[in-house]
C-alpha cells in the first residue's frame, strides 16, 4: 500500500495583548521574558481514557482565578473545567482535512472559551470509513505552559508531502509536525517527529506547491505577520525551494484597501498557466469582502490589488479557500454573500481564473465558516465549521467537479457528514414523510404559480431523534423562467424552531423543465431521487451520517 506523508501546521498565540475575534488572525507578540517558552515545542499524545480525563491546564479546575487580556481589557475570570474530552468543549472551529489513500485525517482547534486564547490546543481525528465515522479525537496537541505565560497552539491546516501527512500551526512562528505512515493498517502504528519551526510567517493555508520558472518545484506562502512584528497593509509572498527548510521573500504587496484589512488570511495558488493568484480577506464586505492579486512572472512582481470584482472574489469578512486541481482547474470554496457569515458555495474555473462558470452550493446555513479543501484520486475533500460556539459542529462534503458543474452531488458523493457535532440540543430534519416529491418534472411553459398550487403548505417533518414538527410556510423559487427549459429550485419559507436545523435542504424540490415529448405526460411526475415514500430512507442515512462510532464516543 501507498501511504501519503501528512504535515501538519501549528500556530502558537500568545500574550494576547490585542483585541481578538474568532477566527481571528494574531496581531501580538508574547512577552520578551515568556518568548522562550512560545519557541519550545508542543507535546503530541494519543488520546487515551486517562489523557481524556485529564485537565486541559491545572488551571481549567473550575475553581482557580486566571488573569488574561481579552479584547485589549486586562481581565479575571474563572474558566469553566475542562477536560480533553470532547464534551467538555465550549466551541470548536477552523478544521482542515486531507485523504491519505483509506484514510481520512480532520484537524480543528478548542479549548477554553473562546479563540485565539491561552488555553487553546489542536485535535486531530481519523475516518476509516470516508467520512462515516470518526475517532475524536485521536491525537492531541497542546504545549505544556510550564510558567503559565499564555502558551497555545492555533490555526491548524494539514496537507502531505510525499508519504508523510503535515501538521502545522501557530505558535507564534508556524510550527510542523510530520506523521509518518498515516495510512497504516494499524492506525497505533502512525509516528511523528517533535514539532519544529517551520516558518516564521504565520500561515492561514498550506503552503502551496508550485512550479517556478525553471520548471522545478517550490513551496509558496503569503502571510501579513511574521513572529515579532505585523504589516496588515503589506503582504509578503516567499518561496522555499529546499521543501521548507528556508524562506525568501519574493514580493511585497501592498493593499488596495488597507483600512478595511484586520485578518487579511491571504492564500496564493498556481494557475495551470503558470500564473500565480493571491487573496486578501477584506472585512464587512467593503471593496466586495476579497481583494486579488495576479502574479505572471512566477511571484516577482505582482499586479495591484483589485476590488469589487464579484463573485467568488466577494466574502462577509471570513477565510475562504483556494487552491488548483489535478486537472488543472481551480476551485474556490466562498461565501456567496457580503453581509453574513453564510452561504457557502464551491466555484470552479476552467480557464485559469478568468471565469467562474460553475458552482454549487456547500452549506446554506447561518454561522458557516472556514472552508478548507483537499483532493486526492478525483474526489474534493471540503470542510468547515458550523455554529462554533452554540451546535459546535465541523462538516465534511465530498464531491467532484461534475458535481460542482451539475450543481448537485452525483452517486458516490457524500453531503455534510458530521466529523464532530457536540450539541445535542440542535437536532436536523431528515424526513418530511410523504409530503412530497423532492425531484419533479413539468412541461415547459407550466406557471410557477401551478407549480407551487401542488405542495403543500403544511406538512410534519422529523428530526435525526424522532420528534416530530407540524410547520406551515409558503414555496417560493428564485429565478424560476416558465418558457425556458432547465432545472430550478424551490424552497419552503417557514420559521424553524431554532434548535431545529434544514441540514440537508429537505425543504427545498428540484424542478426540471422540459418541452413537451412524444407520449408526455405533461404534469408533476417523475424521476424522482427522493419520492414520496423516501422518508424512511433518508431518515436512514441521514441517521448514519451523523452516528458517531469509535473509541472516544
Amino acid at each position: 500500500m501507498k501511504h501519503s506523508k501528512i504535515l501538519l501546521c501549528t500556530v502558537l498565540a500568545g500574550g494576547l495583548t490585542a483585541g481578538t475575534a474568532a477566527g481571528a488572525a494574531l496581531t501580538c507578540v508574547p512577552a520578551a521574558a515568556a518568548v522562550n517558552y512560545w519557541n519550545e515545542p508542543a507535546t503530541v499524545r494519543r488520546a487515551d481514557e486517562t489523557l481524556l480525563s485529564t485537565l486541559i491546564d491545572p488551571r481549567t479546575d473550575g475553581e482557580t482565578r486566571v488573569t488574561e487580556t481579552i479584547n485589549g481589557t486586562k481581565t479575571e475570570y474563572t474558566p469553566a473545567r475542562e477536560t480533553y474530552s470532547p464534551q467538555d468543549r465550549q466551541w470548536q472551529g477552523l478544521p482542515s482535512v486531507v485523504s491519505t489513500g483509506s484514510r481520512l485525517w480532520a484537524v480543528w482547534y478548542t479549548g477554553g472559551s473562546g479563540e485565539p486564547r491561552q488555553f487553546n490546543y489542536l485535535a486531530l481525528a481519523y475516518s476509516d470509513n470516508d467520512g462515516k465515522d470518526w475517532v475524536d479525537p485521536y491525537f492531541i496537541v497542546d504545549h505544556p505552559d510550564p510558567k503559565r505565560t499564555g502558551v497555545s497552539c492555533v490555526v491548524p491546516n494539514l496537507w502531505t508531502d510525499g508519504d508523510d501527512l503535515c501538521l502545522t500551526y501557530i505558535q507564534y512562528s508556524t510550527w510542523i509536525i510530520r506523521f509518518h505512515d498515516p495510512d497504516a493498517e494499524d492506525v497505533a502504528d502512525v509516528t511523528f517527529d517533535e514539532p519544529e519551526i517551520f516558518t516564521a510567517s504565520k500561515l492561514h493555508k498550506p503552503p502551496t506547491v508550485a512550479k517556478d520558472s525553471d520548471g522545478k518545484d517550490m513551496l509558496v506562502i503569503a502571510s501579513e505577520q511574521e513572529a515579532g512584528d505585523t504589516h496588515i497593509a503589506t503582504t509578503r509572498v516567499s518561496v522555499s525551494k529546499d521543501g521548507g527548510k528556508s524562506w525568501q521573500v519574493r514580493a511585497n504587496i501592498s493593499s488596495a484597501a488597507a483600512s478595511s484589512r484586520r485578518w487579511p488570511e491571504s492564500q496564493v495558488a498556481q494557475a495551470s498557466d503558470g500564473s500565480l493568484i493571491l487573496m486578501s480577506r477584506l472585512e464587512g464586505g467593503n471593496g466586495g469582502g476579497v481583494e486579488r492579486s495576479i502574479s505572471r512572472d512566477y511571484g516577482y512582481t505582482w499586479e495591484p490589488y483589485a476590488i469589487n470584482l464579484g463573485e467568488p472574489f466577494i466574502g462577509p469578512g471570513s477565510k475562504f479557500h483556494i487552491m488548483q486541481l489535478s486537472s488543472g482547474n481551480l476551485l474556490i470554496v466562498n461565501h456567496a454573500t457580503t453581509s453574513s457569515r453564510a452561504q457557502l458555495y464551491a466555484y470552479l474555473s476552467e480557464d485559469n481564473g478568468n471565469t467562474w462558470p460553475y458552482k454549487m452550493e456547500i452549506d446554506g446555513r447561518d454561522d458557516v465558516s472556514y472552508p478548507c479543501a483537499y483532493e486526492r484520486g478525483g474526489k474534493i475533500y471540503i470542510t468547515w465549521d458550523k455554529g462554533r460556539y452554540l451546535e459546535k459542529e465541523i462538516r465534511l462534503t465530498i464531491l467532484t467537479e461534475a458535481d460542482i458543474k451539475a450543481g448537485e452531488l452525483g452517486e458516490g458523493s457524500s453531503l455534510k457528514l458530521a466529523v464532530s457535532k457536540l450539541n445535542p440540543a440542535y437536532t436536523e430534519i431528515v424526513s418530511v414523510g410523504n409530503a412530497y416529491e423532492r425531484v419533479q418534472e413539468y412541461e415547459v411553459g407550466t406557471p410557477s404559480a401551478d407549480i407551487r398550487a401542488k405542495l403543500p403548505t403544511e406538512f410534519t417533518v422529523t428530526d435525526n431523534k424522532g420528534a416530530e414538527y407540524k410547520i406551515t410556510g409558503t414555496w417560493r423559487s428564485s429565478g424560476y423562467k416558465a418558457d425556458v427549459a432547465g432545472t430550478y429550485h424551490f424552497t419552503f419559507q417557514t420559521t424553524l424552531p431554532s434548535s431545529l436545523s434544514d441540514t440537508y435542504a429537505m425543504l427545498r424540490i428540484k424542478v426540471v423543465t422540459k418541452e413537451k415529448s412524444d407520449g408526455g405526460s405533461g404534469g408533476c411526475g417523475s424521476s424522482v431521487v427522493l419520492g414520496a415514500g423516501g422518508g424512511a430512507a433518508l431518515a436512514a442515512a441521514a441517521a448514519l451520517l451523523l452516528k458517531k462510532k469509535g473509541k472516544h464516543d
